[in-house]
C-alpha cells in the first residue's frame, strides 16, 4: 500500500494530478497521466499483482560500499536520485530507495511520498535479496535507448550521484517528452517534488519556516564556505595535484569577506520584490559556518532574516541524526524561497532551485573571486545578473551550474579555433571516462621559420586511478578531414592522471578561415568495441 501522509505540496499535487497540454501521446503511459499511472504500477510490483516477468526494481543507493560515509553530499544525492526516478519510469520498474547508515538516519524518518513507497523494506528484501549480492549496472546504460536496456534482470542496483538524467534526456529524449518533460532542465522539478515531502519532526520544522516568513516575500541566500576544503588548500596547490582537483577546490573558496557581495545581491533582490507589490521581505540564510551566522546576525541586517538552529554537518561525515535532519531542512527551506542567491559554483542551492517548488529558477549567483583569476574573468559580471534554468544551462555539467566552466566557447578566447559539438561545449567523453575530465583546444600557431600550422590538443584530467589497469584496451582514433591519428591511450597519457594528445597540423586550410571536420573516436582495442564517438566541425572565429 503506498503511504498515507498528511502533507502534500501544492506542486506535488498539482504534477500527480493535472496533464501536460504539451504532452505527446506515449507508448507506454497515456497522455499527462504518467504519475498516476506509474504510482498504480509501482503499488502492484510491491504487491506482486503483475506478472512474474514484469516484477521488475530498479534500487538506487549511494556508494559501493553499503555505508554512509562512502556516500557523497546531499545535493548529489538528489541528483543521482531524480535520474533514478526517470530511469526507472523510464523501463517500468519500481524505484526503491537503498539509503544507508542506522535506521534513525533513513530518509523515511524525513520525507515520504505521497506517489509510491520507496523504502527498502523487509518485504522488499525477501523479494529482492541482499543488496551486496546483486551485480552492479553500469551507469553508461543511460548514455543509450531505453529498448536497449537490461530488461532480463529482476533488480538493477545503480548508484548515481551525479546528473546522469543529462545522458537519459540525449538518449531517450522522445520518452521523456512524451511524458510532458520538455527539458532536461525540468526533470529535477518533476520528479524530486514527487518524491520528498516532508514528515515527522521536518514538516514542523517547514511550518516553523513558514511562521518565521510571516507571509513575506523571502530572499534565500546560500552561502558556501566549506572550510574542509580550505583544508586541502597547500596540497591543491600542489604542482602534483590534477588540473580538475585544483579548479574544483576553488569553487568553494568564499569567505567572509565575501558578504558583503551576497548582501548587496539580497538587496537588490528585496528592492525589486517591494517595487512588484510585495508588502514585506525576509532573507532566509543558509550555510556551512556559523561564523557566517554570528557576522550576519551582529550586521545591521539582522531584523530581516530567518533562520533554522540545528548542528552544521555533511552527511558522509557525521551519523550524528540532528545533522542529517538540518542539512536536508536547510535545502527544502531554500527551495521553498521565492528568490535565491547561491554559492557558485555550488550543486546544494542549485538542486534546491531545481526543484522548481515556487514555480521559478532563477537565481543570483555569487563566484569565489578566485574564479576571476581563470579565464574567462567573471569580473565584469555583477553579483545581480540573473540565470534561469532552461535560459541558462543550470545543468551543463554534471554536478551543476558552475557560471565557468560552462561558458560559451566564444567567450573562452579570441583568437583560437572552436568545435562545435551537439551538445554542451564543456563535455565530451562518457564512461570508462567522466566527461568533466575531457577539454579540447584548437588553435592557431602562425611561425615566421616554419609554414602555418593548426594545433589540435586533447586534454584528459583527473583520470580515474584504476583507469591505467586497463588503459591498454583503449585506443584513442582522431579523424580531421581524411587524415587519421590513431593511438593506444596509455601511450597518450602514461600512467599519468593528467595526459594531453597533440595534433599539429600543417597546411590545414590555406585560408584565414579554417574549417574541418573532427571525429573521436575511443575502441576497445584497435577495432573493437566503441565506447566513445562524437563528430563536430571546427572553424576559426
Amino acid at each position: 500500500m503506498r503511504w498515507s501522509i498528511p502533507w502534500i505540496s501544492l506542486l506535488s499535487f498539482v504534477l500527480l494530478l493535472a496533464s501536460s497540454a504539451q504532452a505527446s501521446r506515449s507508448q507506454m503511459w497515456r497522455e499527462g497521466s504518467w504519475e498516476h499511472e506509474y504510482s498504480l504500477l509501482h503499488e502492484k510490483i510491491l504487491q506482486g499483482e503483475v506478472e512474474e516477468r514484469d516484477r521488475k526494481f530498479l534500487v538506487w543507493t549511494c556508494g559501493r560500499k553499503f555505508r554512509n560515509d562512502d556516500c557523497v553530499g546531499y545535493a548529489n544525492r538528489l541528483l543521482g536520485l531524480a535520474s533514478a526516478f526517470l530511469a526507472s519510469v523510464l523501463s517500468s520498474r519500481a524505484l526503491i530507495i537503498l539509503w544507508h547508515g542506522e535506521e534513525s538516519l533513513q530518509l523515511h524518518n524525513f520525507f515520504r511520498s505521497s506517489l509510491i513507497d520507496w523504502r527498502f523494506t523487509e518485504d522488499v528484501k525477501r523479494v529482492i535479496g541482499d543488496p551486496r549480492s546483486i551485480p552492479w549496472t553500469e551507469l553508461d546504460f543511460t548514455t543509450r535507448h531505453v529498448s536497449e536496456w537490461d530488461h532480463s534482470s529482476r533488480v538493477v542496483l545503480v548508484t548515481m550521484e551525479k546528473a546522469d538524467f543529462r545522458d537519459l534526456w540525449r538518449s531517450n529524449r522522445e520518452e521523456i517528452l512524451q511524458l510532458g518533460i520538455n527539458d532536461q532542465e525540468e526533470i529535477m522539478g518533476r520528479t524530486l517534488p514527487l518524491l520528498l515531502q516532508p514528515t515527522g519532526k521536518m514538516l514542523e520544522q517547514v511550518n516553523r519556516f513558514h511562521h518565521l516568513a510571516g507571509g513575506c516575500f523571502v530572499v534565500g541566500l546560500q552561502i558556501r564556505v566549506a572550510r574542509e576544503a580550505r583544508r586541502l588548500l597547500p596540497a591543491v596547490l600542489s604542482p602534483t595535484m590534477s588540473r580538475r582537483a585544483r579548479t574544483w577546490t576553488k569553487k568553494v573558496m568564499l569567505s567572509l569577506d565575501d558578504l558583503d557581495r551576497f548582501y548587496a545581491a539580497a538587496l537588490h533582490a528585496e528592492q525589486v520584490a517591494l517595487e512588484q507589490g510585495e508588502m514585506c521581505v525576509k532573507w532566509s540564510v543558509i550555510t556551512d559556518d556559523v561564523s557566517v551566522l554570528n557576522a550576519m546576525f551582529a550586521s545591521s541586517y539582522t531584523s530581516r532574516l530567518i533562520h533554522l538552529p540545528g548542528p552544521i554537518g555533511h552527511l558522509s561525515k557525521t551519523d550524528d541524526v540532528q545533522a542529517h535532519m538540518k542539512v536536508m531542512l536547510d535545502h527544502f527551506v531554500f527551495a521553498l524561497s521565492n528568490f535565491v542567491i547561491i554559492s557558485a559554483p555550488s550543486s546544494f542551492g542549485l538542486t534546491a532551485r531545481a526543484m522548481n517548488l515556487t514555480g521559478r529558477t532563477d537565481f543570483y549567483a555569487i563566484h569565489s573571486k578566485m574564479y576571476y583569476e581563470l579565464p574567462p574573468s567573471l569580473a565584469s559580471r555583477p553579483e545581480t545578473s540573473s540565470y534561469s534554468c532552461g535560459i541558462d544551462q543550470c545543468f551543463c555539467g554534471y554536478w551543476g551550474f558552475s557560471g565557468h566552466m560552462c561558458t560559451p566557447a566564444e567567450e573562452l578566447c579570441d583568437d583560437c579555433i572552436v568545435i562545435e559539438l551537439p551538445m554542451c561545449r564543456c563535455e565530451v567523453l562518457r564512461v570508462p571516462f567522466s566527461l568533466v575530465n575531457f577539454n579540447v583546444s584548437i588553435s592557431k600557431n602562425p611561425s615566421t621559420t616554419q609554414p602555418e600550422r593548426v594545433s589540435v590538443d586533447l586534454d584528459f584530467f583527473d583520470l580515474p586511478a584504476d583507469f591505467f589497469l586497463s588503459c591498454n584496451f583503449y585506443h584513442l582514433r582522431l579523424m580531421l578531414n581524411d587524415v587519421e591519428y590513431q593511438q593506444n591511450m596509455c601511450d597518450v597519457c602514461h600512467a599519468q592522471h593528467d595526459c594531453k594528445f597533440v595534433l599539429n597540423v600543417l597546411n590545414m586550410n590555406a585560408m584565414d578561415d579554417y574549417q574541418a571536420n573532427l571525429l573521436v573516436i575511443i575502441t576497445k582495442e584497435p577495432e573493437g568495441v566503441v565506447v566513445f564517438e562524437r563528430q563536430g566541425h571546427l572553424h576559426s572565429l
